[in-house]
């Protein structure tokens, strides 16, 4: 499957060329659907995503609670989306521990990609 991008409001979704709506807003990561769920591909530098820790390789489970291993990427970008300055919350794992972070949602910005965690 394509990867989804959320970390931009005009970032294009997975099932085409669709764009956010104005004001949505992102926490600055990518993700990827692999057989073992949602993985994080890489997270911009000065982001939400990187403020709370979130790093290449974690795994999300789920958002707000709702498990998330099983839903398209549209639907995932839309639950991890939303109004720029709300709140998300975000369920990791990394290294078999799972983890919940309140992430911000902030406007488009400038920011450094780290790949694979190294930049």
């Amino acid at each position: 499957m394509r990867p989804v991008v959320l970390a931009t409001a005009l970032a294009a979704l997975v099932a085409g060329t669709a764009r956010a709506a104005p004001g949505d807003a992102g926490v600055g990561m990518r993700v990827a659907h692999l057989p073992h769920g949602w993985v994080v591909v890489w997270v911009v530098d000065g982001t939400p995503a990187a403020f709370v820790g979130i790093r290449p390789r974690d795994v999300l489970v789920a958002v707000e609670g709702q498990p998330v291993a099983d839903v398209d990427g549209p639907h995932l970008a839309a639950l991890v989306r939303g109004a720029a300055y709300t709140s998300v919350v975000l369920t990791f794992e990394r290294d078999g521990a799972r983890a919940e972070r309140v992430v911000v949602r902030a406007p488009a910005g400038r920011g450094r990609q780290v790949l694979g965690g190294r930049r």
